[in-house]
C-alpha cells in the first residue's frame, strides 16, 4: 500500500472519528485528513485573507463534540470547527490583527453533559454554551470565580462525566460547577483513564501518576528513562503506551 505523506514530519495530535477516519495534526503542516477506507489524504492549511480556511497551520488538538463535529485547537489562529456540508471552517477566539489572538494557543478541549465545551489555553480556561457549530463565550466567573485563576494544559471528562482539569500547579476536578483540589505538588500535562476506571496522568519530570475511581489519593510511578510524558493512552489489551 502506498501512503500518501504527511503536510509535515512534525505530529501534534492525532483524532479518530465515528467512522474510523483520522485526523491528524501538525507543527506547521495545517491538518491532514485520512479516509481510511478510500486511502487519501485530504490537507486543510491556512489561505491568506479567506477566513472560511484553517486559522493556522499550527494545530495542537483536535476533539469530536457529541455530534461528531471536529473542533481544532491551533496556536495563533484560534478555536475552529470543520462544517462538513460546506467544507470550510469557522474560528472562534480569533480577531484578525490582534497581537493577543496571534498569542493565543488551545491546547485541549472537552465538552460536559450540559453541551459546554471547555478549552484550556494559554490565557486560562475558556466555555462556551454550543448550539451545532455556534459558540457563545460563557463568564467563567458566573460558573465559579475559582476558574479564572487557573492555566490549564488539558481538560478532560471521564466516563463518569466529571471534567478534570491539569495545570502547572496541579490536579482538580469540576463538581457540581465548583472546582475541588485533588493535588497542587505535580504539573499535569495530560490525562487518560484506562478500561477500569482509573486516572492516568503526568506528574512531572520522569514521573506518572494514578487516581482510582473515588479516590482523591494519587499513587506515583517512576520512569527512570522518560523526562517529560506528553501524553498516555490504553490500547486493546489494556496495556498502557506513554509518550
Amino acid at each position: 500500500v502506498n501512503y500518501p505523506r504527511l503536510s509535515n514530519n512534525v505530529v501534534s495530535c492525532i483524532a479518530e472519528d465515528e467512522n474510523k477516519n483520522l485526523w491528524i495534526g501538525t507543527e506547521g503542516g495545517g491538518l491532514n485528513y485520512w479516509d481510511r477506507n478510500k486511502n487519501t489524504f485530504t490537507v486543510y492549511k491556512n489561505k491568506l485573507n479567506d477566513p472560511a480556511s484553517l486559522g493556522s497551520n499550527l494545530v495542537k488538538t483536535v476533539f469530536f463534540d457529541i455530534d461528531g463535529n471536529p473542533w481544532i485547537g491551533t496556536h495563533g489562529g484560534g478555536l475552529n470547527v470543520f462544517d462538513r456540508k460546506t467544507n470550510q471552517f469557522i474560528r472562534y477566539l480569533f480577531r484578525e490583527n490582534d497581537p493577543a489572538s496571534l498569542l493565543l494557543e488551545s491546547s485541549s478541549i472537552s465538552e460536559d453533559t450540559k453541551g459546554r465545551l471547555w478549552v484550556a489555553t494559554n490565557s486560562g480556561i475558556k466555555v462556551f454554551k454550543r448550539n451545532e457549530l455556534h459558540l457563545e463565550e460563557i463568564d467563567i466567573s458566573d460558573i465559579s470565580e475559582s476558574l479564572l485563576k487557573y492555566r490549564p494544559n488539558v481538560v478532560f471528562r471521564d466516563n463518569r462525566n466529571q471534567i478534570w482539569i491539569g495545570s502547572g500547579n496541579g490536579l482538580y476536578k469540576l463538581q457540581n460547577d465548583e472546582i475541588i483540589t485533588i493535588d497542587t505538588t505535580k504539573a499535569v500535562n495530560c490525562i487518560t483513564q484506562d478500561s477500569r476506571g482509573t486516572l492516568w496522568m503526568d506528574a512531572g519530570i520522569g514521573k506518572l501518576a494514578k487516581l482510582e475511581p473515588g479516590s482523591s489519593k494519587l499513587y506515583y510511578f517512576d520512569l527512570p528513562e522518560t523526562k517529560t510524558v506528553l501524553g498516555v493512552i490504553q490500547d486493546k489489551d489494556g496495556i498502557l503506551w506513554i509518550s
